[in-house]
């Protein structure tokens, strides 16, 4: 006889209560009765440092109490539930328990909706050194069976988390709760185009155009003309409206654009600005680097936050003349020297990268480019080609662009903000097509209600309706943070 799934486990540091109780509750109802093991008041307290952690203790405790068969199972919440699918666990809870695997989850279903279930003798057995079992199991396949359940409809497109591990999660879960608190699995992909606000709440990614600036000329981006530079006050006033509406360690900033942001007379204030906010998890400083000596890195290296910053060097050639032919000036051997100078720098809190665009221009290097830096302590991004829709020539090596069109990303979590105080759309929109923002004059909100129909278009496949040439661009698919 098949085994039972014989206890629930949750592991959720920090739960928010009203979620738990949503949990637990959804949970009684699909087993009534089961033991239910967690951290926290309703269950059956437990410890762990992992869900793996917490799943032994849980499994060492009901075996303690009762006999435990090895076919018998445990279900694993990595996080809270608040919208535990009863129909779809009972399908995942028959092929475990039929198939007698030791882990089976479903595919395609957000954390939030579904346990993964894991058979006491896996638990009993098993020593994985990481703390992600799925890819623990996966990377041990030889050793375990695992059974994989999908169902439709597939919502990977959205990266939804209704775990509430994070406050973003838990942010989006009270949204949806507020919308439908006994939504099905089936329902949910309905419920995102009939609200496409739930997952546009507040942005992740704030890319600076710092300054028109800069020393070289590439062919890789737009033509940048004048002299502008953001003004301090508007990047005092970005800085603080990210913290008082995000949440800790959730945006990402990237001081970047198309002239060098080296070159902004506030560069160093800016930058201390956001390694400074709480909200921030991240910021990168993307330049050509021809600034960057062992002065500059010793003075990031003192800056607090100093771990919070990565440097990326936009150098997509190891070859002089062909840095020429891309940047348009002969200033090679100085990206080189802060490559170099980077490398050296045996104390460097923050992280170091190289950028490389796959472009056919330089096919032929990408080989030697990551040989060169496969030791190196400067780390290779090899990144794709952006024509800002139709304002540059092709020059991808690929097409890798997704057959079947979602809706796009930057729309949808970026902020992006011009040297002259204006945000555009999106980071395509560099030249006005659609109506772009007085950042001087509105906030990060009010931006997101004036632009919030031309999201809910993006959701809904209404791509001509956008007021961009959308169709046209192939941007819409890649994720910043």
């Amino acid at each position: 006889m098949p085994g039972k799934i014989r206890a629930v486990v949750i592991y959720a540091p920090s739960p928010d209560r009203e979620m738990a109780d949503a949990t637990l509750a959804k949970i009684k109802e699909w087993m009534p009765g089961c033991n239910i093991y967690g951290n926290f008041d309703g269950t059956i307290q437990v410890t762990g440092s992992s869900p793996f952690e917490m799943a032994k203790a849980a499994y060492s405790e009901l075996a303690r109490t009762t006999p435990v068969s090895p076919d018998d199972s445990l279900a694993l919440f990595t996080g809270l539930c608040p919208f535990l699918d009863k129909g779809i666990a009972d399908d995942l809870a028959k092929v475990h328990t039929q198939f007698y695997a030791h882990y089976s989850y479903c595919e395609n279903s957000p954390y939030g909706f579904l346990p993964d279930l894991v058979s006491s003798e896996f638990l009993a057995e098993a020593e994985p050194g990481a703390t992600d079992l799925r890819d623990f199991v996966f990377k041990n396949i030889e050793k375990y069976d695992a059974e994989i359940l999908y169902r439709r409809p597939d919502v990977r497109q959205f990266r939804l988390d209704f775990s509430c591990g994070s406050p973003r999660s838990l942010d989006l879960s009270r949204r949806l709760r507020a919308i439908d608190p006994d939504v099905t699995y089936e329902r949910i992909e309905k419920v995102i185009q009939d609200h496409p606000e739930i997952i546009r709440s507040f942005p992740s990614y704030f890319e600076i155009d710092l300054t028109s600036l800069s020393k070289v000329h590439p062919i890789l981006y737009p033509e940048i003309s004048g002299t502008d530079s953001l003004p301090l006050a508007l990047a005092i006033k970005l800085n603080a409206e990210i913290a008082a509406h995000g949440w800790k360690k959730d945006a990402t900033v990237s001081l970047a654009g198309r002239g060098e942001p080296m070159l902004h007379p506030d560069f160093l204030e800016i930058l201390k600005l956001f390694l400074a906010n709480e909200s921030v998890s991240t910021v990168f400083v993307e330049t050509y680097g021809h600034s960057i000596d062992e002065k500059q890195i010793t003075l990031w290296n003192s800056l607090p936050g100093a771990e919070k910053l990565s440097v990326i060097l936009r150098l997509s050639t190891l070859k002089k003349d062909r840095y020429r032919f891309l940047y348009g000036e002969d200033l090679f051997e100085p990206a080189m020297a802060a490559v170099v100078h980077l490398e050296k720098a045996a104390n460097r809190k923050f992280a170091a990268y190289v950028e490389m665009l796959k472009i056919k221009e330089v096919e032929d290097e990408i080989t030697p480019f990551f040989d060169r830096f496969e030791n190196s302590t400067v780390r290779v991004i090899l990144n794709k080609y952006n024509r800002y829709i139709d304002l540059l020539p092709e020059r991808r090596v690929t097409d890798l662009t997704p057959l079947d069109r979602s809706f796009c990303w930057h729309i949808a979590r970026d902020f992006y903000l011009k040297p002259d105080g204006t945000v555009p759309l999106c980071k395509q929109d560099i030249v006005g097509r659609a109506a772009t923002h007085d950042f001087a004059k509105k906030t990060i909100l009010e931006i997101l209600s004036a632009t919030a129909r031309a999201h809910s278009h993006s959701v809904r496949g209404e791509h001509d309706s956008v007021g961009m040439p959308c169709l046209n661009c192939d941007e819409w698919y890649t994720f910043n943070g």
